[in-house]
């Protein structure tokens, strides 16, 4: 403990929210003792921000995320008695129309004019077969390609409930709601959530359009995803999945509402399949993350060299060297047993001679 001779460290202003900042601790004492540490000092909180962005650029922005002026306000929009009902049985998914009035969607950087509407709470622009009732960690390319899932869990609402759209013309939106529709088998719990696309005159900065989904009940959502992914599962977002979250996501509870809207930042690269997929700098992914058992970390090089990853705690001891060595340009695929560990904040780092990545790991039971 520092006593005397205290400093203050101060971030830039545009240091990446949680990144942290690896400094150098020695240590020396009696008899020749000496050792280096790696000590990481984090920057800001994320808390208040939104989650994202993705590898194409979408962010999600939650109604707690008050300092940014994307950030939405619950209003649900009621639709029930206007809107045209989705005759859906059990693991069902219907294809509906846009309205030519509302004109088509863009989702990812791709054009439709349709909009495929499942029993089991997602929706995906574009014409989809897929009755995906059991929910995984999105992004991944086995998942229903283009899934935007507002609830994805097993729900029926041939048991009772109403699933329906409407374009609300005047407001430049189209809704799709699912009103008390209930989870299979045991039908005594139900949800009430909807989803609405802004047309494309309320477009991002990218084209695609804005959509918002609002919750007006959380009554069983331990088994759910809210989540959404492109066609090839290589990007996408993780808001909830079984009831763990990311620190940046407000819990889902009555009366939240999240906005999805994409910025561009990404590279065109991350638009192409993964069997394609060059990579332009060095890139470190965990899936899923938060972790509680065994996760798949992804490292991309754009050339060949030397690479090492390593895992830190929160102290910044070493804890697994994941990789050491020479590697190929490309993406490779690491595994990570996290079950050895105890929960907490860790760090993977990657070094490499085009750049350096750190990646915070929450590792959760």
């Amino acid at each position: 403990m520092n006593r005397t001779s205290r400093f203050r460290l101060r971030a830039s202003s545009v240091a990446p929210i949680e990144d942290p900042l690896w400094c150098k601790l020695f240590l020396s004492g009696n008899g020749g003792f000496a050792e280096t540490l790696l000590a990481p000092i984090v920057v800001g909180d994320s808390m208040n921000e939104p989650l994202g962005p993705d590898a194409y650029g979408y962010l999600a922005y939650d109604d707690q995320d008050i300092g940014y002026a994307e950030h939405p306000q619950y209003n649900w929009v009621e639709i029930k008695e206007t809107g045209t009902q989705v005759i859906l049985g059990d693991d069902d998914t219907r294809v509906i129309d846009l309205p030519p009035e509302f004109g088509p969607i863009y989702y990812y950087g791709q054009r439709t004019t349709k909009l495929s509407v499942c029993s089991n709470g997602w929706v995906a622009p574009d014409t989809s077969t897929r009755c995906d009732f059991n929910n995984i960690y999105l992004p991944d390319p086995l998942a229903p390609q283009r899934i935007i899932a507002l609830l994805w869990d097993n729900f029926d609402p041939t048991a009772f409930g109403w699933i329906g759209y409407y374009h609300d013309a005047p407001n430049h939106r189209f809704i799709v709601e699912y009103d008390s529709v209930p989870y299979f088998p045991q039908y005594q719990q139900w949800e009430k959530f909807e989803i609405i696309f802004y047309d494309t005159t309320l477009a991002g900065p990218t084209g695609d359009n804005v959509f918002v989904v609002q919750y007006a009940t959380a009554s069983g959502i331990g088994s759910v995803s809210a989540a959404m992914q492109n066609n090839e599962g290589t990007a996408g977002l993780n808001y909830c999945w079984n009831a763990r979250y990311p620190r940046q996501a407000a819990p889902i509870v009555p009366g939240r509402a999240i906005k999805y809207r994409a910025q561009g930042s990404s590279a065109l690269a991350e638009r192409l399949p993964a069997a394609n997929y060059e990579p332009r700098t060095v890139k470190l992914t965990c899936v899923p993350n938060p972790v509680s058992g065994r996760a798949e970390i992804s490292y991309a090089l754009p050339v060949s060299g030397n690479v090492d990853v390593v895992i830190y705690d929160a102290a910044g001891r070493t804890v697994k060297s994941l990789a050491t060595g020479h590697s190929s340009a490309g993406r490779h695929l690491l595994n990570w047993d996290a079950r050895q560990v105890p929960e907490g904040i860790y760090f993977c780092r990657l070094e490499t001679e085009q750049g350096k990545q750190n990646l915070k790991l929450i590792v959760t039971r």
